[in-house]
């Protein structure tokens, strides 16, 4: 864990601003070229202020170099003003500026559902079969992820450009949680990979993960709203999770599997922080994961 969060940090192409706090910023790693697909990567640490964007840098100048356009959003969090639902907010507000920073005015202006929520949005029912999750392969591994090349890189795959601009979103742990959130009220997003996220909320308070984080950042708030479980889904979700998570269990991303039984669910064999290590083989699955969600 502590090789991660303290590992050297490359620094970004470039950093846009999206309001006048504080956290209010987006780190942008380039791909060779200066131009491809928008990944955009919440990091996580169960919304507290002691964790930044700053441990995710090697991840993102590691999936520039395949070929992303990577966004990094900071935010507040819990500790430094933020909780629900401020913290999701500028998660908005920061894809939002990503998207006209990136992609132009009319991408970042296609028109979406007043309040921001799907009108068409329908409770999730209970008892879905989780057929469409993949079960792992042999090593951990889900079937239909790419293999990595040799040393856990695949630097010559290149995320493929398709009509519509490609806007994907993942998180790590509670970033995956926000990521969910984001897929589930903006249709701008063409696709979603929560990393060991936090997808089941009430299951996260009842479970005391991260010494009552969730708790604290609802702040006695229902979870109704916040809680991704409970949403629904246009863009295609693929879940990834270590099977031998001990931070956030794998029971969380299995339940969602069940009540969304169109996720993909890529089982992969170790613990919560070693899919966002780019030496790692399972950031490697991890990796592939996110180029395939490019060329849907």
């Amino acid at each position: 864990m502590s090789d991660v969060l303290e590992a050297t940090t490359p620094l970004p192409d470039r950093t846009l601003r999206y309001a006048d706090h504080d956290d209010a910023v987006v780190d942008l790693h380039l791909p060779p070229g200066g131009e491809g697909p928008l990944l955009f990567l919440i990091h996580g640490g169960f919304w507290k202020a002691a964790y930044d964007r700053l441990h995710t840098r090697p991840m993102a100048a590691a999936l520039a170099a395949r070929g992303w356009t990577v966004a990094t959003p900071e935010y507040r969090r819990v500790g430094a003003g933020g909780g629900w639902p401020t913290t999701y907010d500028d998660i908005r507000t920061a894809f939002d500026a990503t998207l006209t920073s990136t992609l132009g005015d009319r991408a970042a202006s296609e028109a979406r559902v007043p309040g921001g929520r799907a009108a068409s949005a329908e409770p999730p029912t209970p008892g879905g079969r989780a057929a469409a999750a993949e079960p792992p392969t042999p090593g951990g591994r889900a079937a239909s992820a790419e293999p990595p090349t040799p040393g856990g890189r695949a630097a010559s795959a290149k995320p493929r450009r398709t009509t519509r601009p490609t806007a994907v979103v993942t998180g790590h742990s509670a970033g995956g949680h926000l990521a969910l959130l984001l897929a589930a009220d903006d249709p701008r997003v063409t696709g979603v990979v929560p990393l060991a996220p936090v997808c089941d909320l009430q299951a996260a308070v009842d479970l005391n993960l991260g010494d009552g984080a969730a708790a604290r950042f609802l702040d006695g708030d229902p979870t109704e709203d916040a809680d991704p479980i409970k949403r629904t889904y246009r863009a295609p979700v693929a879940l990834v999770h270590g099977t031998a998570d001990d931070t956030v269990p794998i029971a969380l991303a299995r339940a969602f599997a069940l009540w969304h039984p169109e996720t993909r669910l890529v089982e992969l064999d170790c613990g919560h922080y070693e899919p966002i290590d780019p030496d790692d083989p399972a950031f490697a699955a991890y990796a592939a994961t996110l180029d395939s969600m490019s060329a849907t």
